[in-house]
């Protein structure tokens, strides 16, 4: 199978309310530890998939090398099967010679009992050779069955891993489907939806959910994020995270909000909060978490700048399976 890139869920959910801001500061540090955390799994998971493919290859390597070593010395035994023979039917004729001769001249007999034992030795030396190479095909093949049946459960697992990855692609593949189904009714404008490594993005457009600068959601927002609650409901299956972005336009705020930072974790958190207000999701599966301007997806210029302003739904599958497989090892 191809490398592909392994998600592992969020572990935690962190929901940012109104409050003082040195309390949206500490939650926004603890987004920032659980995301490098997230990202050290992911980087963990690339790892062992490469290692299993590497030991995957070097072991169909050590079978072929073993298949090549018994075919030689299977070789090595018919030569030496046809030199014992060889050397056999010439110990028969010697033997015949021998009993011919016991009436002869004494000379010739003792020249031809030195020949005959010359030949049992060397008879004697071949069959030894036998035994010790058919020992080592023996221990070869024994060695053979063995890598034969590691291959084989390797094999067996890299499958499985094919498997569940391409259930989690065509999970994520029909849950965009029901997503664009969804909105299929209503006015779109401002919504996006793409799968990137893996995940989907829902991408909704700041104007769509809030005024310039505030974060209470709008009633338009607040009709697709009801059609998202349902979506979400029913695929428990996901693992959801919202990112709130913001242009790289200074924010000049007074109170609570002082920056873009503060803005746009609120706003995620405000988003966060609507989903499990209106949704029955259990809020473990979700991770809510202020960007600022620092994730912009498109070049920042006067024209375009607006585009980096967006709440970002994250939809994530759940890996379990897929640890669960790499943990065999």
């Amino acid at each position: 199978m191809s490398n592909k890139q392994l998600i592992f869920p969020f572990f935690s959910s962190v929901l940012i309310s109104c409050a003082p801001i040195s309390k949206l500061h500490e939650l926004q540090t603890i987004v920032k530890e659980q995301k490098k955390e997230i990202n050290s799994l992911e980087l963990s998971n690339n790892i062992r998939w490469t290692e299993l493919n590497d030991l995957l290859r070097v072991t169909k390597s050590e079978k072929e090398v073993l298949c090549l070593d018994t075919n030689l010395l299977n070789s090595k035994i018919s030569e030496l099967e046809e030199a014992f023979n060889f050397e056999h039917k010439k110990y028969i004729e010697l033997e015949f010679l021998y009993k011919k001769l016991l009436a002869g001249n004494e000379q010739d007999y003792d020249n031809y009992s030195k020949t005959i034992k010359l030949a049992q030795d060397d008879i004697l030396d071949k069959q030894d050779k036998i035994r010790m190479l058919s020992l080592l095909i023996d221990e070869k093949r024994k060695l053979l069955n063995s890598i034969t049946l590691r291959l084989k459960g390797r094999e067996e697992r890299v499958v499985e891993l094919e498997n569940v990855v391409r259930q989690k692609d065509s999970t994520l593949s029909h849950l965009k489907y029901e997503i664009m189904q969804s909105f299929k009714n209503i006015h779109t404008q401002g919504i996006g939806v793409d799968i990137k490594e893996g995940k989907i993005y829902l991408r909704l457009d700041d104007t769509l959910l809030f005024e310039s600068g505030k974060y209470k959601i709008q009633e338009s927002g607040i009709k697709v994020l009801n059609k998202i609650c349902t979506m979400l409901e029913e695929n428990l299956s996901i693992n959801i995270v919202v990112e709130g972005h913001t242009d790289n336009v200074p924010y000049h705020g007074h109170g609570e909000i002082k920056d873009n930072w503060d803005l746009s974790v609120i706003r995620a958190s405000a988003v966060t909060k609507m989903l499990l207000k209106n949704g029955k999701i259990n809020g473990s599966r979700i991770t809510s978490a202020g960007r600022g301007e620092f994730d912009p997806i498109v070049n920042i210029n006067a024209v375009n700048k607006e585009k980096n302003r967006r709440i970002e739904i994250i939809l994530i599958p759940k890996w379990n399976e897929v640890l669960d497989i790499l943990n065999k090892y």
